[in-house]
């Protein structure tokens, strides 16, 4: 039985992007996307083997990080051993340096379309990432306050393209940071991205809840994850500031029912103080 030939295969990824090219024609597997890579010297191991094609295929000098997985295949003309290794650019390579012809950076969506061959296909399950959206507040002890947070939840979900989004409080309620992401994960995510339902950055975005989404990802480290900033001075701030106020101002004189926020609490009333009585 002839010995699979071993063959490291570097996955480079930069800013979001992953390396890229085509084989070229008149070789095996013409036309097919592949990953830079190529076959181990006898005296070479596969992390110094994708360093060394890298640089020979694209011209650009890479890092292996991580070992992603072994893959033993056989295909018509023959049985391959390919050795997946995540890499990084080299510090002193700008992201997204232009790679040597036909290498290009693809995004994770694009990377779905292209045609790999057969033995990528555990490796491209891997990549290809399923994001999850976790939308957190502070929490209350008044669970109107917490129904909110659900009910602008369902309301992001029934307007977005995203399947997995799951509510969480930072502390006082359920569920906490660490069940939502862990149903995330349970939901097939690999990318979580955590949106602070909060108005300006203060200190629960800088420490608090990065810190909390840290624990709750440490028992999955192939999920990686985002803290975004909060609605702070985004575009958009300045109507929804106008709406509401045009919103109440109209039940307040009209006698109306509320709005979503103070519909049966009386809020959506004007109110004056009675006039100063005269010195006598």
């Amino acid at each position: 039985m002839t010995a699979a030939t071993r063959v490291a295969i570097a996955v480079v990824e930069s800013a979001g992007r992953l390396l890229v090219g085509v084989r070229p024609k008149g070789t095996v597997l013409a036309g097919k996307s592949e990953f830079p890579g190529g076959k181990c010297e006898a005296d070479e191991t596969p992390r110094s083997c994708v360093v060394r094609e890298c640089r020979e295929e694209t011209g650009l000098v890479v890092v292996p990080r991580q070992h992603l997985m072994t893959v033993t295949h056989t295909y018509d003309h023959g049985t391959v051993e390919l050795h997946f290794w995540k890499c990084a650019l080299a510090p002193d390579v700008p992201d997204l340096a232009k790679p040597t012809d036909p290498f290009r950076w693809v995004d994770f969506e694009e990377l779905q379309t292209l045609d790999f061959p057969e033995a990528n296909r555990s490796v491209l399950a891997m990549l290809v990432r399923t994001t999850a959206i976790i939308v957190v507040d502070h929490g209350s002890r008044r669970q109107a306050s917490n129904d909110m947070l659900l009910q602008a939840t369902q309301n992001f979900v029934s307007q977005s393209d995203y399947t997995i989004v799951e509510p969480a409080h930072m502390e006082l309620a359920q569920p906490d940071i660490a069940t939502a992401f862990r149903k995330c994960v349970e939901r097939g995510a690999n990318r979580v991205i955590v949106f602070p339902y909060f108005l300006s950055p203060g200190r629960h975005w800088t420490e608090d809840i990065p810190s909390l989404v840290a624990a709750a990802a440490k028992p999955f480290p192939e999920v990686e994850w985002l803290v975004t900033a909060p609605f702070g001075l985004h575009p958009d701030m300045s109507a929804i500031i106008s709406d509401r106020i045009a919103q109440c101002l109209r039940n307040a004189s009209t006698g109306g029912l509320g709005c979503d926020v103070c519909q049966g609490t009386r809020r959506c009333e004007l109110y004056s103080n009675p006039p100063a009585a005269e010195p006598r």
